[in-house]
């Protein structure tokens, strides 16, 4: 795992759950959150804090680095989701980048899914999600153009709509 120089914070939930979360700020009003874990119910909301706060300066680019996030449930995918959505309102982008195969399963998922619910709530989900992961599990794929494939919130159809309430 890479070495960060700057500020990281680490979030010990319970047994189960950990998240060390990095910010850096690459070039003036660009940012790079870098969650180094699992992101669920237990740690979204440290992801949530550090994100308002990036947000809180109104960046031009927020990228989360996905390499070392090795699950994520619907918890996190309402983080990542909103933040997509504000930043969009403030005329910014975010985006995403290094996403192993699992969590790129997750959002693939998230993409495709009708705008009706095919799920009976959010544990139904999390319960498929979690399946789906197991699958997907592999090596961290890394891509070109310049080492990083970064996934515009563009793309992420689920982000559009109301805000999602956080877990």
């Amino acid at each position: 795992m890479e070495s960060y120089p700057g500020n990281m914070i680490d979030i010990i939930a319970d047994h189960k759950s950990s998240l060390r979360i990095y910010c850096d700020e690459e070039k003036e009003g660009r940012f790079v959150i870098h969650p180094i874990g699992g992101i669920d119910a237990d740690t979204s909301p440290f992801l949530q804090k550090e994100f308002d706060q990036i947000a809180a300066k109104a960046p031009q680019l927020i990228v989360f680095d996905m390499q070392y996030v090795h699950y994520i449930n619907t918890c996190g995918l309402i983080v990542i989701l909103n933040a997509c959505r504000v930043v969009k309102q403030q005329g910014a982008r975010v985006g995403l980048m290094n996403m192993q195969p699992q969590i790129k399963k997750v959002f693939d998922i998230i993409n495709t899914l009708p705008r009706q619910p095919i799920f009976t709530g959010r544990y139904e989900l999390d319960l498929y999600l979690n399946a789906m992961q197991n699958k997907y599990s592999g090596t961290i794929k890394t891509e070109t153009e310049t080492g990083h494939r970064i996934v515009w919130a563009e793309t992420l159809t689920a982000g559009e709509g109301p805000p999602l309430p956080c877990c």
